[in-house]
C-alpha cells in the first residue's frame, strides 16, 4: 500500500513512513542526487532526529535507502549539509575521496537550554555506510548567553579563498572557515537571526553575472557579496514563499553542470490526516536570479527541467476567446496534474478565478483580484472542515479590505507581479500543491485534504480573457 495511501503524494518525495522534516546533506555523488532528511521512523510525529537517506540519477525518481545516522551521546542529528572531500583532506579516505557530513547534535536537558554542538561522519562506499568522527563534537557553541540555538551547519568549498566555509544559525549567523573541515576559526558574526541557513552563488539570467544568495530557513533570502568571511547584504530581505508552506530550503552541493539546484519541506503544521507518513518535499527547483526594472534583483524558481519527462497524457488549447463564465477547463480532473497557463485578461475584468481540487463543496482556489492588483490563494473551502486551517491557512494572513472583498477567510495574500498577463504554473499532488506564478518570480506552496472525489479544475472570469496557452497534464507517479 506504500505510496498509493490516500493523500500521499505520487511525484513529491516522501519517506515510506514516519516523521519527515527538513532537508539535509543534498548533494550530488558519483552519478547520484543524494537526499538526507531530518527522520522520526518510530512515529508520523517530530521526535528523535535521526538522518534518513534517498538517492536520484535524475532529480525526480528516489530510491529509498537505510537510515543514514542515528542518535548517539552526542545527541539526536538535527540538520546539515554532506561535501565531497576529494582531496582527503580530512584524512578520512586514505588518499582517495569520499562523503563528509556535518550535523548538529541536539541534547535535550529538562529545565536547561538544550545544548547543540557541531559533529561530522564519513563515507567510503557513496553513503551507503557512514562511522562518526572520533573526534566528535568538532565545534561547541561559545560561551555567550544566546548560544544554545546553535545549529544546522551548511557548509561549501570557497573557490576564491581556497577554504572551506561553514554558517551555522539557530541564533545569530556565524561564518566559520577551515583548511581541512575538521579545525574551524569563527570569522564573523551576523545581525541575521534565524535557523537553518542555506548561501549560494547564482547567476542573473539578463546579465550572466553572479550574486550571493543567504536563503533564511525558506522564509526570507537577501540578495549580497561574500568574501568567505562574512555576507554583506546589499538587497532584502525578499520573501522565498508567500503561502509559508516551505521550509528549510537546501541548496545541492557538488551539482556537476554548475545549476543552482534545490529542495525544501512542504510543512502542513503537523496535523494532516496522513498515515503512515507524515510531509513530503517539494519537487526539486532550479534557481536563478532576475533582475528588475528599477535596478533590483529577484530570485527566480522554476520545476528542474527534468521533471518534464513525467509529463503524461494533456489537453492543449491555443489563442482561445474565452467567455465570461464559461469554462475551459470543464473536461479536465485529476489529482495528479500540472496545469500551465498563459492568459490575458480583458480591461474591464474584475477576477480571473482557477479552482482545482474541486466538486461542489470543495475547491483550493487561485484569484487574480484586479480591483485590489493582488492574487489571493484561497483555501476557505479546500477541505472537510476538520481538516481546514491548518499552518497553511493563519489568522495573521487573512485579508479584509476596507472594499469589504468577497475572498474572507483562509486566504494568502500574493503580490500580483504582472497585471496585463497571467503567466502560471500549477503542480497538483493529492495534497502537495506547488504554484509558480510569472515565470518563477513568484512561488506558493501548500497541503491541502480535500475529500476523495475534489477531483475538478476550473478556470472561469467575469469578463472575456484570451487564453494564449492552456495545458492540463497528467503526471505520473516516481514510484
Amino acid at each position: 500500500m506504500l505510496y498509493e495511501e490516500r493523500y500521499r503524494p505520487r511525484f513529491h518525495f516522501s519517506a515510506p513512513k514516519g516523521w519527515l522534516n527538513d532537508p539535509n546533506g543534498a548533494v550530488w555523488y558519483k552519478g547520484e542526487y543524494h537526499l538526507f532528511y531530518q527522520y522520526h521512523p518510530d512515529d508520523i510525529f517530530w521526535g528523535p532526529m535521526h538522518w534518513g537517506h534517498a538517492v536520484s540519477r535524475d532529480l525526480v525518481h528516489w530510491e529509498n535507502l537505510p537510515i543514514a545516522l542515528y542518535p548517539d551521546e552526542n545527541g539526536t542529528i538535527f540538520s546539515g549539509t554532506v561535501v565531497i572531500d576529494e582531496n582527503d583532506q580530512t584524512g578520512f579516505f586514505d588518499g582517495g575521496e569520499g562523503m563528509v557530513a556535518f550535523y548538529t547534535g541536539h541534547i535535550d536537558r529538562p529545565g536547561q537550554h538544550p545544548i547543540e554542538h557541531q559533529c561530522i561522519a564519513y563515507s567510503k562506499d557513496c553513503g551507503r555506510t557512514w562511522e562518526k568522527y572520533s573526534g566528535n563534537p568538532i565545534i561547541s557553541a561559545p560561551d555567550t548567553p544566546d548560544a544554545y540555538d546553535f545549529r544546522d551547519p551548511k557548509v561549501f568549498w570557497h573557490e576564491e579563498s581556497k577554504r572551506w566555509v561553514m554558517f551555522l544559525g539557530g541564533g545569530f549567523y556565524r561564518v566559520y572557515s577551515s583548511p581541512n573541515l575538521i579545525n574551524w576559526t569563527l570569522e564573523s558574526e551576523s545581525l541575521f537571526f534565524e535557523e537553518y541557513p542555506d548561501i549560494f552563488q547564482t547567476e542573473v539570467e539578463e546579465s550572466g553575472e553572479k550574486k550571493w544568495v543567504l536563503n533564511a530557513a525558506g522564509f526570507k533570502y537577501y540578495i549580497g557579496s561574500f568574501d568567505g568571511k562574512r555576507f554583506i547584504r546589499e538587497e532584502g530581505p525578499y520573501t522565498s514563499d508567500y503561502t509559508n508552506g516551505c521550509q528549510a530550503t537546501l541548496t545541492f552541493n557538488n551539482v556537476p553542470d554548475g545549476r543552482t539546484l534545490a529542495i525544501a519541506w512542504m510543512r502542513d503544521g503537523s496535523r494532516g490526516p496522513t498515515y503512515p507518513w507524515r510531509n513530503n518535499m517539494t519537487v526539486v527547483r532550479q534557481f536563478s536570479l532576475k533582475r528588475m526594472s528599477d535596478g533590483t534583483h529577484r530570485l527566480i524558481q522554476r520545476p528542474v527541467t527534468e521533471f518534464e519527462a513525467l509529463k503524461d497524457e494533456g489537453w492543449t488549447e491555443k489563442d482561445l476567446i474565452v467567455p465570461a463564465g464559461e469554462n475551459p477547463l470543464q473536461g479536465v480532473k485529476g489529482a495528479q496534474l500540472q496545469i500551465d497557463a498563459d492568459i490575458v485578461p480583458s480591461a474591464d475584468s474584475k477576477e480571473i478565478r482557477l479552482s482545482f481540487l474541486g466538486d461542489d463543496r470543495q475547491h483550493t482556489d487561485l484569484v487574480f483580484d484586479y480591483v485590489n492588483k493582488m492574487i489571493f490563494v484561497d483555501t476557505t473551502a479546500s477541505a472537510a472542515p476538520v481538516w481546514r486551517n491548518l499552518q497553511t491557512s493563519m489568522d495573521s494572513n487573512y485579508f479584509f479590505s476596507e472594499k469589504a472583498i468577497v475572498i474572507k477567510g483562509a486566504c494568502y495574500q500574493v503580490p500580483m507581479t504582472n497585471c496585463s498577463e497571467i503567466k502560471l504554473k500549477a503542480l497538483i499532488d493529492h495534497s502537495a500543491i506547488e504554484i509558480f506564478l510569472d515565470d518563477g518570480l513568484v512561488s506558493c506552496t501548500f497541503c491541502v485534504y480535500p475529500d476523495e472525489g475534489a477531483r475538478g479544475v476550473s478556470l472561469l472570469s467575469d469578463a472575456e480573457m484570451l487564453v494564449k496557452r492552456l495545458n492540463a497534464n497528467r503526471i505520473k507517479t516516481i514510484w
